[in-house]
C-alpha cells in the first residue's frame, strides 16, 4: 500500500501535477487572507469530507444496488459500484492528508490533489448515467476547487519548476 502512496507524490507524478498547474498559472490571485484561512482549515475540511464520505459510500452502494436490481439496468449497477470504489479512495487519501496538512507537508497538499482527480473521474462517470447536467455542474466545480487548490500549493512546500526557477532569478 505505501509503494501506491509513495507513487503518489513521487517526481514523475509531481511532473504531471506541473503541468497540469499551468492551466492555472496564468489566472488572477487570492488573496492572500483568504488562502490563509483556507489553509488554515483545510485539513479539517480533508477529514470533514472523508468521514461524509465514509458513511455515504456506503450508503450510495447499497442504495444503488437496491436501484439498479428493482430496474435491471446493469448500467447503473456498474456506475454505483465504480462511484463507491473511488469515493472509499478519495476518503482514504482525505484522511491520508489531515495531518500533513496540519503540518503544511507537501504530501497533503498531493493527497488533496488526488482526490480531487478522483472526484472529477466519479463525476465524469456520471456521463454513464445519463446525467450530463450534474457532470457540467460537478466539472465546473472541480475546476473552481483545482484553482483554489493550486492557489494554496505555495504553502505546502509545493512550487511548480518555472515558480522556482523565477523566485532563483
Amino acid at each position: 500500500m505505501q509503494a501506491y502512496l509513495d507513487r503518489l507524490t513521487d517526481t514523475q507524478a509531481t511532473e504531471f501535477v506541473n503541468k497540469f498547474g499551468d492551466v492555472f498559472k496564468t489566472l488572477p490571485k487570492l488573496p492572500t487572507g483568504f488562502i490563509d484561512f483556507i489553509v488554515k482549515i483545510a485539513p479539517y475540511l480533508a477529514l470533514l469530507t472523508a468521514v461524509i464520505t465514509i458513511i455515504g459510500g456506503p450508503i450510495l452502494g447499497i442504495l444503488g444496488s437496491l436501484s439498479a436490481t428493482l430496474t435491471a439496468d446493469p448500467l447503473y449497477f456498474i456506475w454505483t459500484i465504480l462511484t463507491v470504489i473511488l469515493m472509499i479512495a478519495q476518503a482514504i487519501l482525505m484522511l491520508l492528508a489531515f495531518k500533513p496538512l496540519q503540518d503544511r507537508q507537501a504530501k497533503g497538499w498531493m493527497f488533496l490533489f488526488w482526490a480531487e482527480i478522483l472526484g472529477s473521474i466519479q463525476t465524469a462517470l456520471n456521463l454513464l448515467n445519463n446525467r450530463t447536467g450534474s457532470v457540467v455542474f460537478g466539472l465546473f466545480f472541480a475546476l473552481i476547487w483545482f484553482y483554489i487548490l493550486f492557489q494554496m500549493r505555495p504553502r505546502y512546500g509545493v512550487a511548480n519548476q518555472v515558480e522556482r526557477a523565477v523566485e532563483k532569478m
